[in-house]
């Protein structure tokens, strides 16, 4: 599902766009090739179906610690879904994996205690069941049973003071809940198996990383306003931009007209990326701090949740609150020729039924 080598970078070799990000990031000797120095900074995965909780979850990598620290110390954690961590010294030292469900605890602790300047092999996980930590070929388990609570945090890598190398994530159980999914591998279907499949003549697509995007100079696409599709609290768009040239003029990514929309802001308004909802108007909108620039793949998660916008561009995050009672329209959902390449567009709006019956019973 996703794999970090950090031979000089932090691409996911997967192929499937879940590079992760940091200011700056460092490298030195890892365990194999280079590994990513870690203690530094904020190192940050954007959150995507593939790395959320599910039965059958497993975390591996290799870690060497620089020093220890007094408090825990995570190696890898989506907050409020699983981590794998050091404890602190007081608790042991040991190397633990938890699984949230109602709580952290109970974790499950290895048998090993963390040295300095030791390469560890981790491998952790959930199989439904059981939650399981393996240490250099050591494995401890115990039960863990139940549904987990699925977030959409991002995973966060490396804060302790070391190397971290070769991290892989597997998800065999990973399903998307969302309403439409475009990968764009050389058609417009929604993957998503909801019928909102794409339509718009002259359409054409570049070969990317893992498959292909959909390249919108060629063509504006749509597709009819559904339900799922409508404007309501729980809205998320998940997609990935890349401009070979950045117009210096607004250009419109995705909107459903009367509802929402995902924009290139001017140069002259900042020239990031903003996000608006119509709430009997479409200001304020939430914006993203840095200028666009070309040659760089963007990650970008709008969400509104009935009470502010977050805007996430490559794990950095702006926000906004906006509230409101939003207003159904029957414009299609457009994704427009805003000149650069789009990959893997999802639209979540998974509460927009059930929030409509509600809202109808009270009127």
């Amino acid at each position: 599902m996703a794999s970090w080598s950090f031979d000089g970078d932090l691409v996911d070799r997967s192929g499937r766009g879940n590079d992760a990000f940091a200011k700056p990031p460092s490298f030195t000797a890892g365990h194999r090739g280079q590994g990513l120095r870690c203690g530094q900074g904020s190192i940050v995965v954007p959150d995507s179906p593939p790395l959320r909780v599910a039965p059958g979850l497993g975390l591996e990598c290799w870690v060497k610690l620089h020093a220890l620290g007094t408090s825990w110390q995570p190696v890898l954690i989506k907050d409020g879904e699983y981590q794998l961590r050091i404890d602190p010294p007081h608790e042991g030292g040991q190397f633990s994996f938890f699984l949230h469900r109602d709580g952290w605890e109970p974790r499950v602790r290895s048998g090993i205690t963390a040295q300095v300047g030791v390469w560890y092999h981790l491998h952790a996980g959930w199989d439904g069941r059981e939650i399981w930590i393996d240490v250099d070929g050591r494995r401890t388990s115990r039960p863990r049973s139940g549904e987990p609570v699925v977030g959409a945090e991002p995973l966060e890598l490396g804060q302790f003071e070391g190397i971290l190398d070769e991290v892989r994530i597997e998800n065999p159980g990973a399903r998307f809940s969302g309403a439409a999914q475009w990968r764009f591998d050389g058609d417009l279907r929604d993957a998503s198996e909801h019928g909102h499949h794409l339509t718009g003549d002259g359409a054409a697509f570049v070969p990317v990383p893992g498959g292909q995007a959909f390249n919108s100079a060629s063509a504006k696409v749509q597709t009819r306003s559904q339900p799922e599709l409508q404007l309501a609290p729980g809205l998320r768009i998940d997609c990935a931009v890349y401009f070979e040239q950045v117009p210096t003029e607004i250009r419109t990514i995705a909107i459903k007209d009367g509802e929402y929309q995902l924009r290139l802001n001017s140069l002259q308004d900042g020239g990031g990326f903003g996000f608006f909802v119509n709430l009997d108007g479409w200001e304020p909108r939430v914006s993203s701090r840095e200028r666009v620039v070309p040659g760089r793949w963007y990650r970008l998660t709008a969400r509104w949740d009935g009470m502010a916008l977050t805007l996430d561009v490559n794990g950095q995050r702006t926000r906004v609150t906006r509230s409101g009672i939003p207003k159904a329209a029957s414009h299609p959902f457009v994704i427009n020729s805003f000149g650069g390449w789009l990959d893997n567009p999802l639209l979540s709006t998974s509460s927009a039924r059930l929030w409509r019956r509600q809202v109808g019973r009270r009127e």
